[in-house]
């Protein structure tokens, strides 16, 4: 047993003599009515401390109000969230609250322990000085925690202060997570109609080339029109196989090139990503006006109407060339009409544009008039010649077109549905015999001496779409292509793409390159569908009584398109879907982060308003607690010693406590004391509670 100092405050109940312990059990504990009519001797006597409201801390009081300030902020903050709905991103409003977010589940569970503990702490001492059920009170002192009313549950389940307490703690987890998941970001879509303009290669857009070529330039074009056409096949194999051409347009699938297996009821069949050349019906894409703009905000998806020349398996012979007969390749129409005043032209022409064919001297339904054309490719190289001849056709399709993040593409094809002209009739019927002279003329020319050997590109093409076609004749290479080698199927479609290719370039030739007028849609002619062209110039009934016809087309049709504009255009309805990333609230979340901060923000303006009404100092705290009517315990000694647990426990802070043992008259006890006031604690002792 250690010894006690000299000074000690206290007697111990061990040191009372043995013949007055009785007295100790004899003594008679007043009733509380006693302790309430009792008024202390003292009481005016000037010792002690006054009490005062509200009790506690002036410190604490203010930390507590700053603590429901920040409750209010979440519930901002949650408003907030709630009033930004399909706010684009971005923004600083946007920026400010995902920073607040991310904040939110570090500071909210701290703000939420820390006022409502305190909170119900001061609604306990409020309670205290009116007098409570001691289970309320412990229940209200020792819940600092989400664990705390589950632990109290185990004791007082029945208890609806408990379960209440642990609603509220509930909240405090909810509350983090709600913080977090506020908001969310998302696209909104905005779906829009927009007109586009392509060009026409339908009958009004043959009748104004007609117009302006064999009417207006008496047959002759620019040599430009020759190198654009030369320009195609020296786009790069990639550009070849791909869905763009070298300057963006969009290229047109063969219908062959459709998956037919996969055709809906509508008739499209999906078009792959392809990697042949022959799947395209030209080396050039369709011109359209202003889908560079249009895609660059958002998807776009729309469907064009077109024709692309189709030719029949190639025969094919070789021959000797003849005197003074061009190297390279020619291109001619055998049976083609080239003059504007023979019946045989008119007929087929208005055939060819879909119009009645005015009463004539021959018969319109003769197979000269019915059956297709007949194309001749003539490959010369020294004194060797190739001719193989095809028939033509046109084929009418229709290309859904789809923008996804600014790049376009077809991804479907099908027969067309609209234009039912026959197939047996193109533009070679009409004007297009001078497109074959363009070809002639960039594939061919006079020999000069021994200068000029080899293969034409257009050859170079035909005999081998994959590979780029120019011969650099270096190492004595390949010097001649014999086109009879090539498969006659293969040559049908890369001779159908060449003769496809030449007309658009002789049709639009300053569109290919884009930059297109979008100001004022009407410079590229009245809106109108490609089967439908002539009648968007005149009315059905002027077309049925012959007004117009092949050679004698609408007045005015040359100043139907604006100078600025390149071809005539027909009109497309594209679709237009716009994703914009904007905010959107999680209601839910929102909600509960509401309830959870409002619950928070009542509590701790109750655990202020009874501060203000509290006289009672704060005694509850566990281990200051202790301190209390301690005998074992000195303090200052003087007649003031703080009551207050915080002023309590600075006067208190050097000293040195244990929980220890003291001897009384009935045996040893526990009890905690000054470190050197009392002796620690052994096993295998019987203790008990004073």
């Amino acid at each position: 047993m250690p010894r006690y100092p000299e000074d000690r405050p206290y007697m111990a109940v061990s040191e009372v003599p043995r013949e007055d312990r009785s007295l100790l059990s004899t003594m008679e504990v007043p009733n509380k009515a006693v302790y309430a009519s009792q008024v202390p001797l003292d009481a005016n006597r000037g010792s002690g401390r006054t009490l005062r409201k509200p009790a506690g801390s002036i410190v604490a009081l203010i930390f507590e109000m700053f603590l429901c300030l920040v409750a209010l902020c979440f519930i901002a903050l949650a408003l907030i969230a709630l009033s930004i709905k399909n706010r684009p991103t971005g923004d600083t409003l946007g920026d400010a609250m995902e920073q607040a977010m991310t904040l939110g589940p570090t500071i909210y569970p701290i703000l939420f322990a820390a006022l409502l503990s305190r909170s119900l702490k001061s609604i306990g001492r409020y309670c205290a000085q009116r007098s409570v059920g001691m289970a309320t009170l412990w229940a209200l002192m020792n819940t600092n925690a989400t664990a705390d009313p589950l632990l109290h549950l185990v004791s007082t389940p029945a208890s609806l202060l408990v379960w209440g307490l642990l609603v509220l703690w509930v909240m405090s987890p909810l509350g983090g997570q709600s913080a977090i998941r506020l908001m969310y970001k998302t696209n909104a879509t905005d779906v829009t109609h927009s007109e586009l303009r392509y060009w026409d290669n339908g009958p009004l857009g043959n009748m104004f080339v007609y117009q302006g070529i064999n009417v207006n330039n008496d047959g002759s074009w620019p040599l430009s029109m020759r190198d654009i056409y030369s320009a195609s096949l020296m786009q790069s194999i990639a550009i070849k196989t791909g869905a763009l051409d070298q300057w963006g347009n969009v290229k047109i699938p063969r219908l062959e090139a459709g998956d037919p297996s996969q055709i809906d009821n509508d008739g499209w069949m999906p078009f792959q990503n392809s990697t042949s050349t022959e799947s395209f019906t030209s080396l050039f894409g369709v011109p359209i006006v202003g889908l560079d703009q249009i895609a660059a905000k958002g998807d776009v998806e729309f469907t064009v109407e077109t024709a692309y020349i189709e030719l029949s398996p190639a025969s094919m012979y070789n021959r000797d060339t003849f005197q003074g007969e061009d190297q390279g390749m020619t291109v001619e129409c055998l049976d083609c009409y080239d003059y504007a005043g023979d019946d045989g032209f008119l007929i087929r022409a208005q055939r060819f544009l879909g119009l009645p064919i005015p009463e004539t001297d021959v018969d319109p339904n003769s197979a000269n008039f019915t059956t297709p054309r007949t194309v001749r490719f003539n490959s010369s190289v020294n004194v060797e010649a190739t001719e193989a001849t095809c028939q033509l056709t046109q084929q009418m399709v229709e290309a859904l077109i789809k923008c996804v993040n600014g790049v376009c593409g077809a991804t479907k094809v099908r027969q067309s549905t609209t234009d039912h002209r026959g197939k047996n009739f193109t533009s070679f019927d009409y004007w297009a015999w001078i497109a074959l002279d363009m070809i002639t003329s960039a594939s061919s020319a006079k020999a000069a001496r021994e200068v000029l050997w080899g293969s034409t590109s257009s050859v170079l093409f035909l005999n081998d779409s994959s590979a780029f076609p120019i011969q650099s004749g270096i190492n004595n290479g390949l010097q001649r292509v014999n086109i009879s080698e090539v498969d006659p199927v293969a040559f049908a479609r890369r001779g159908s793409i060449l003769l496809s290719t030449a007309l658009q370039a002789m049709m639009a030739p300053t569109a290919f390159a884009g930059s297109l007028p979008t100001s004022n849609l009407s410079i590229y002619g009245p809106p109108h569908i490609p089967a439908y062209g002539a009648l968007a110039v005149a009315n059905q009934s002027e077309y049925d009584q012959h007004i117009y016809a092949a050679w004698g087309p609408p007045l005015g049709l040359g100043r139907l398109v604006g100078q600025v504009a390149p071809f005539v255009g027909a009109s497309t309805n594209a679709t237009l879907t716009q994703y914009t990333e904007v905010y959107r609230p999680s209601y839910v979340w929102a909600i509960l982060l509401i309830v959870s901060s409002v619950l928070l923000f009542a509590v701790g303006v109750a655990g202020i308003s009874v501060r203000f009404k509290t006289l009672a100092p704060n005694i509850f705290d566990p281990v200051v607690g202790l301190t209390y009517g301690n005998p074992y315990m000195s303090l200052t000694g003087r007649d003031d010693d703080p009551i207050d647990a915080d002023e309590r426990a600075l006067v208190l802070r050097e000293k040195r406590v244990q929980l220890g043992e003291v001897d009384d008259y009935k045996g040893v006890k526990v009890v905690f004391g000054e470190a050197g006031y009392v002796t620690p604690l052994r096993l295998g002792v019987p203790y008990h509670a004073s």
